[in-house]
């Protein structure tokens, strides 16, 4: 706000008031103690005059203030200005001012009597309430206000913008209408129970736009209590983090999977295989691995080419997935060497069953960029808790067998067996 400035006679919220007299003909002005406390003076800090009184008067104000009450005398009429003054520890006040001047019988003004009201407080709070409407009109994040039986009161633009409700759309409804039904009865329960509880709560949640999209939200709420500490307003304040959440799950995505052929890579694979050990040891289930390695892939790839040895990987991979169970999980460690692990089997032949079926599916014709193929695979079986008791042994000790396989004719499955290692 600009000061000093001329006001209409409507006066603002006043938090300090008081009034003073000038007698012009002696050059004697008199404040009353409220005007002290104002300008948080002594009697004996003010000598009661004009002059000494414009010295408080902000420097950017004086000649705005002096030409007010010159104009007052010459035109005869009342004022009502607003404008600095300069405190003795030299922070800033504003002052609403009104006057009036009287004359005598020949028209020389003898005297001007007036109020001066400090409005600084209400003056800042119309600017913080200013302040906060231009961010709630434009702030980024979806806001909206409701009653203590969440009605909403209140939306900014950017609720519009996320949601596709307008204000008329939602003023007089509940956030019900945004309700996605991804979220139990408990869900909504403790967020009922911190939001009474401690007045806030945060967190993620899905939501519906009004096009029945739905979206994910980081959402704060923030109530608002009375007098007796009761919530009477709730303000939620959330940014639609949907596109962020699916950043993050393509990343972590890309970081245990093969670019190749979307399988699980080795650093998704050892974690799995590790959880799996340790159910089996608490349950005392069987599990075994898989290590499959594909004959001759090396001379497919370069004598036909990096496509066909990268389509020929896929549709490997497509395969291989096929022919296991939903639980079980299909790694591609890299290069032609595939990996399959079996959670939970009921006795070590049942691999061999999985074996058998994997040669059989892999040994089909390939038809790749007009050529057709036969491709085979050597795979080596190890099995917890017989080959080994952690994640390097089992790994190890089927790479070894799939080795033992492939030494030994080709398109076979080995189980791992200790002469293998010269034990």
């Amino acid at each position: 706000m600009k000061y000093g400035m001329t006001t209409n006679t409507k006066t603002p919220l006043i938090v300090k008031s008081g009034y003073w007299d000038w007698n012009i003909e002696k050059k004697a002005l008199w404040w009353s103690e409220d005007v002290y406390r104002i300008f948080d003076v002594s009697t004996q800090e003010f000598d009661g005059t004009y002059e000494s009184f414009l010295r408080f008067v902000h420097p950017e104000d004086k000649e705005f203030v002096k030409n007010a009450i010159h104009g007052a005398l010459q035109q005869k009429k009342p004022y009502h200005i607003e404008h600095r003054i300069v405190m003795p520890d030299n922070s800033e006040k504003i002052i609403h001012a009104q006057a009036e001047v009287f004359f005598n019988k020949t028209g020389i003004p003898v005297r001007m009597f007036g109020t001066m009201q400090d409005i600084t407080e209400s003056i800042n709070a119309e600017v913080e309430l200013k302040l906060a409407d231009i961010v709630f009109k434009n702030t980024l994040d979806g806001v909206l206000v409701t009653n203590k039986d969440t009605v909403i009161l209140s939306v900014n633009p950017s609720f519009t913008r996320i949601t596709g409700y307008n204000a008329s759309e939602t003023i007089g409804q509940t956030p019900r209408i945004l309700k996605s039904h991804r979220h139990d009865v408990e869900f909504y329960k403790d967020m009922w129970s911190s939001l009474l509880q401690k007045g806030q709560w945060q967190g993620e949640i899905w939501n519906r736009r009004k096009n029945g999209e739905v979206f994910l939200e980081w959402l704060s709420i923030l109530a608002s209590k009375n007098e007796r500490g009761k919530p009477d307003t709730f303000v939620a304040v959330f940014k639609d983090i949907t596109e962020v959440r699916e950043k993050e799950e393509y990343i972590k995505h890309l970081a245990y999977h093969d670019a190749l052929t979307n399988l699980p890579n080795r650093l998704l694979f050892h974690d799995r295989l590790q959880q799996t050990l340790t159910s089996a040891r608490r349950h005392a289930n069987i599990i075994a691995v898989i290590f499959i390695d594909l004959d001759r892939f090396k001379h497919i790839n370069d004598t036909l080419g990096h496509n066909v040895g990268d389509a020929l990987l896929q549709e490997v991979a497509s395969r291989l997935k096929g022919s296991v169970r939903r639980e079980d999980t299909v790694s591609r460690l890299g290069g032609d060497e595939f990996v399959v692990l079996l959670p939970d089997i009921k006795e070590v032949d049942d691999a061999a069953l999985v074996a058998k079926k994997i040669l059989s599916v892999l040994s089909k014709p390939y038809t790749l960029y007009g050529h057709e193929l036969i491709v085979t695979a050597s795979l080596g079986i190890s099995a917890y808790p017989g080959d080994g008791d952690d994640v390097e042994i089992l790994m190890k000790n089927a790479d070894t067998a799939m080795y033992h396989a492939k030494e030994h004719g080709k398109n076979t499955y080995h189980f791992f067996e200790a002469n293998m290692t010269g034990e």
